[in-house]
C-alpha cells in the first residue's frame, strides 16, 4: 500500500466498497447483499452511471444506498467521505482525423506480426475496423454470417462490398448453419 500524503486520503489497492457515512470498508459486498442490502439498490443511478461513461466515473452516483464502489487507482478521502479518482480525469483537447489515424495506426502496429481476422457483420463497428486496416495496408481475413432475411438487407449489402477488401473472405449462410453449429469447419 502506498503511503498517503494526507492522512485522510488512503490509496486503494483493489476493488472494494465503502459506506459513505462511516467509511467502513467491505471487501465482499455479497455478505451485505444477502443481509438485505439488495433492497437498497437504486436502478436509476446505474442508468445514470452508464450514460456518464467510464471517463466520468468520479461523478457516478451510488448504486447501493450509502455505499460506493472504490475501484483500483481511486482514493478514499475520509474527510470528504467520498472517493477521488486522479487517474480518470477527462482531458478535453482539440483533435482531428489526423490524430485519430495516428492513434489507430499505433494500436494496429502491435499486431503487425500476427494474422488478423475481422468479423464481417456489415455493421458500423466492424466496417470501421475493416476500413482502417485497408487504409493502413494491413493484411486481414474476413468471416461473417450472411442472411437473406429482410431485416438484414443493409448489412448484407455492406458485407458484399467489404468482402472484396480482405485477403480472404468467408460468408457463412445463416439459414444453413445454426449458431455455434459445426464450428470445426468455420475458418
Amino acid at each position: 500500500m502506498l503511503k498517503p500524503l494526507n492522512k485522510n486520503i488512503i490509496q486503494e489497492p483493489s476493488l472494494h466498497f465503502r459506506h459513505i457515512h462511516s467509511g467502513e470498508m467491505y471487501s465482499d459486498i455479497w455478505i451485505q447483499l444477502e443481509q438485505g442490502l439488495w433492497r437498497d439498490i437504486i436502478p436509476e443511478n446505474y442508468e445514470y452511471n452508464v450514460i456518464q461513461g467510464l471517463l466520468q466515473r468520479p461523478v457516478w452516483k451510488p448504486e447501493l444506498k450509502d455505499i460506493l464502489p472504490v475501484y483500483p487507482g481511486m482514493k478514499w478521502c475520509a474527510e470528504k467521505k467520498q472517493r477521488e479518482d486522479p487517474y480518470f480525469i477527462p482531458i478535453k483537447q482539440e483533435t482531428g482525423l489526423k490524430d485519430y489515424l495516428i492513434a489507430a495506426e499505433s494500436f494496429f502496429a502491435i499486431y503487425s506480426d500476427k494474422k488478423i481476422g475481422v468479423q464481417l457483420s456489415g455493421g458500423l463497428d466492424s466496417s470501421i475496423i475493416i476500413g482502417l486496416l485497408k487504409y493502413f495496408g494491413i493484411p486481414f481475413s474476413l468471416v461473417g454470417m450472411a442472411s437473406t432475411r429482410y431485416e438484414f438487407r443493409t448489412e448484407r449489402y455492406v458485407q458484399h462490398i467489404l468482402a472484396e477488401w480482405g485477403n480472404t473472405s468467408t460468408l457463412i449462410n445463416y439459414e444453413a448453419h445454426l449458431p455455434l453449429f459445426d464450428l470445426e469447419k468455420v475458418p
